[in-house]
């Protein structure tokens, strides 16, 4: 009852302002039939402040080799404690985190463990080091330490006013196989002539990657959304979530209502949706001919109460929204269940799409987010520069240890970036410079130019540093 009412409202609302919203235009398709066309979001220009407060700060930030990165990231939250030993979860090694950090490194830069391999040092010896890889970094204590990044980073002054930690984007980022592997797929248009995998990852709208499961070039990645909302570990309260189109299925948009998530995807074609309505009778107006649709409400009341089994069997975790889907499917038929969600689906999704094209601050808000996972995706590409890139693990599990380990390591960029872009600010503020809040909300911690991810690599910590202070900034006689 409620969900009519408020399907009836919103289509009367919408309707209203219509005639004013200049974005929306209604147009004929080939067959006669109305269709929406929604005109494409104006970009809008950075203020002149802001780019120039970007410079000063890019140009303040230490220039750094990878390596100290990890160990300083470590020292500002012992996330390396968290790899234990596989069989003895006190074992300390003395000087462990050296080793974690060279073996975090030799896996998020693709580049095997050879350039960090340096017998003189007890911490990186060829033994130490594949000892290591093989009993600590492992899908839990990669979970584990991942979350203590993140939860430190989203406590920070800054990272919260990059974004709430309620806000999060899930994308995949393509990678080519090197070695035949189980789960791999061919697609062209991505590989080339080879076989790849998808890295489907989850990022906040504070810039910090909380989740990441590999899965093969076909598989729809809607299924995953759910699973990953579900599996992540961190103490991001996420409520709101943003994809680009290819996952927008009415089911998808019904459990993700039932688990109390909002599901906006991005639609790169809204006239190719369907609007639906409950009342056959209703008139609604210029919209008419597109929501001509029926929802069946009978099946939703019908089923309403495995509806609810449902929900709560997803919210406990007792079953996963992937295995659910496929039983609710037999020989890819739909079950009466299965019916039911999607019409509840239906209503979901006709709620969304309405305030989508009623409101351009939130298709900019849904398109803001994505651009950050597509920042954060190209600085992980940045750091996984080793072997062209190309993934060389033969085993799903290896595949997604790799990947996920290459998520930490961009996490702990984003964090010292974010304790840094901080102090920078304190600099500038100190030598009298007004910064505007909402500038500093728009700087972002996925910058890499200050960063060696080549070359030879020391694991000594300057004695700055390791006294517990902050390495100085980058002043040059222009700024001082």
């Amino acid at each position: 009852g409620h969900l009519s009412a408020k399907l009836e409202n919103t289509y009367q609302d919408v309707l209203k302002r219509l005639p004013k919203n200049d974005a929306v235009e209604i147009v004929k398709n080939k067959k006669g039939k109305d269709r929406i066309k929604l005109s494409r979001l104006e970009k809008i220009d950075e203020p002149e402040g802001l780019k120039i407060l970007k410079d000063k700060v890019d140009s303040l930030m230490p220039r750094i080799d990878f390596p100290e990165l990890l160990l300083e990231v470590n020292r500002m939250t012992d996330f390396t404690e968290e790899c234990s030993h596989i069989s003895d979860n006190n074992s300390r090694v003395s000087g462990i985190e050296v080793s974690l950090c060279a073996v975090i490194m030799a896996d998020s830069c693709n580049i095997g463990l050879e350039p960090l391999i340096n017998e003189d040092s007890p911490q990186l010896t060829r033994n130490r080091l594949s000892w290591i890889q093989q009993n600590c970094i492992r899908a839990e204590t990669i979970s584990r330490s991942n979350a203590r990044l993140v939860d430190t980073h989203t406590k920070l002054p800054l990272a919260k006013k990059m974004g709430t930690g309620n806000i999060a984007s899930a994308d995949g980022i393509r990678f080519t196989c090197a070695v035949k592997t189980v789960n791999s797929g061919p697609n062209k248009k991505y590989y080339g002539p080879k076989r790849g995998l998808t890295y489907y990852n989850f990022v906040s709208d504070q810039n910090a990657g909380f989740h990441g499961i590999v899965i093969t070039g076909t598989l729809r990645d809607s299924l995953y959304l759910l699973d990953g909302m579900q599996d992540q570990q961190t103490s991001l309260d996420i409520k709101e979530i943003m994809t680009d189109t290819a996952g927008a299925s009415e089911i998808i948009f019904a459990l993700f209502w039932l688990l109390g998530y909002q599901f906006s995807p991005r639609l790169a074609d809204v006239g190719g949706s369907r609007f639906w309505k409950i009342d056959p009778k209703a008139n609604y107006g210029s919209l008419n001919d597109i929501s001509n649709h029926k929802i069946n409400e009978g099946s939703i009341h019908k089923h309403w109460e495995d509806i609810l089994r449902v929900a709560v069997s997803l919210k406990l975790g007792y079953v996963s929204a992937s295995d659910l889907i496929r039983s609710l499917f037999r020989k890819n038929r739909p079950s009466g269940l299965a019916k039911a969600l999607m019409n509840l689906g239906r209503i979901i999704k006709t709620l969304y799409l309405l305030n989508y094209i009623d409101n351009e601050e939130y298709r900019r808000h849904i398109l803001t987010q994505l651009n950050k996972g597509e920042s954060r995706h190209s600085l992980a590409r940045t750091v996984y520069h080793g072997r062209r890139g190309e993934i060389y693990e033969k085993y799903r599990e290896g595949q997604e240890d790799q990947l996920n380990v290459l998520g930490l390591a961009t996490n702990a960029i984003v964090l010292w970036n974010t304790v840094y872009i901080q102090s920078a600010l304190d600099y500038l503020r100190a030598q009298g410079e007004v910064i505007k809040e909402e500038d500093e909300a728009r700087l972002s911690p996925l910058g890499r130019k200050h960063i060696n991810f080549f070359g030879h690599f020391s694991f000594m910590l300057p004695k700055v540093v390791a006294d517990g202070q902050l390495r100085p900034l980058n002043i040059t006689e222009e700024l001082a």
